[in-house]
């Protein structure tokens, strides 16, 4: 059978996973209220955030889960983020972060990587994979990325 080191040990391990686990729950939960206390944002587990400039600038997550923000991006004013949206660098450059302008809107599963600007009133599609700049007042759609104008509602 076993010898009581190794039982000894079995059981610390235990023990210290134990206390990982619920020590990094109480972290998590510790920052998700920080942040609602201070940004009016919701942050749960399973998001990664490093805004450049956040601020008071009003962005909300009405869902946020899965959602990467790059630490040097800049998003502006009263945007709107759904879930599983990745925003950051296209390669190791990490001067090469996106700028997202006022009242923009991305839709859930959408990617904005590299050096862009997506410009004020825009909207990012869900799923949509930007590489290029969106002008101000446009949708971005698919994969690969199409620009359409708000007004004709062809999308």
């Amino acid at each position: 059978m076993f010898d009581s080191y190794e039982r000894k040990k079995g059981i610390m391990q235990r023990i210290i996973f134990y206390f990982k686990t619920k020590l990094r729950g109480c972290r998590e939960y510790y920052y998700s209220l920080k942040y609602y206390h201070q940004f009016k944002i919701p942050i749960s587990n399973h998001l990664t955030i490093g805004i450049k400039t956040l601020g008071e600038n009003k962005t909300t997550l009405p869902h946020p889960v899965g959602i990467v923000i790059g630490k040097n991006v800049n998003i502006g004013k009263k945007c709107i983020v759904y879930q599983n949206v990745t925003i950051g660098v296209s390669n190791n450059k990490f001067e090469d972060y996106p700028v997202i302008g006022n009242n923009v809107t991305i839709y859930a599963g959408a990617i904005i990587i590299g050096k862009v600007i997506i410009g004020d009133n825009a909207i990012i599609g869900a799923g949509c994979i930007v590489t290029k700049d969106v002008p101000e007042g446009k949708i971005a759609i698919g994969s690969p990325m199409k620009i359409m104008d708000k007004k004709h509602n062809n999308y």
